[in-house]
């Protein structure tokens, strides 16, 4: 893990972690294998390492390019425990407006949950 403090900003690699600053933020951060189809209502539940005191943020992004449809990634039930996350296409491969069909190939995504 390296962090790097600047003046007003703090940069750090997501690895599967858990910091606590000194401006009193809980960050936890890791990387999953996420396949999903929402046909099926697939969702991947994540537990966090410690449980947060209250409800933090969550924002994930895809790390890898394994399917060619766009994976949105759609968050759902965030508690201080844990969250809920599936990729939800939006265009299929071909460019076409609309809804593709929903699953995607497994991709790596990492995310990172900060509550103050």
């Amino acid at each position: 893990m390296k962090q790097i403090m600047t003046l007003s900003a703090v940069v750090f690699a997501l690895i599967t972690s858990s910091f606590i600053f000194a401006a009193s933020l809980n960050i936890q951060s890791g990387t999953i294998l996420l396949y999903s189809d929402r046909a099926e209502g697939t969702w991947q539940l994540v537990t966090f390492d410690e449980p947060f005191n209250v409800v933090p943020n969550v924002v994930a992004q895809t790390v890898t390019y394994a399917g060619s449809d766009d994976p949105n990634l759609r968050i759902q039930n965030v508690t201080k425990s844990g969250f809920q996350i599936r990729f939800d296409e939006q265009n299929t491969a071909n460019g076409t407006a609309g809804r593709a069909d929903g699953s995607h190939a497994t991709e790596s995504v990492s995310w990172i949950a900060i509550a103050q």
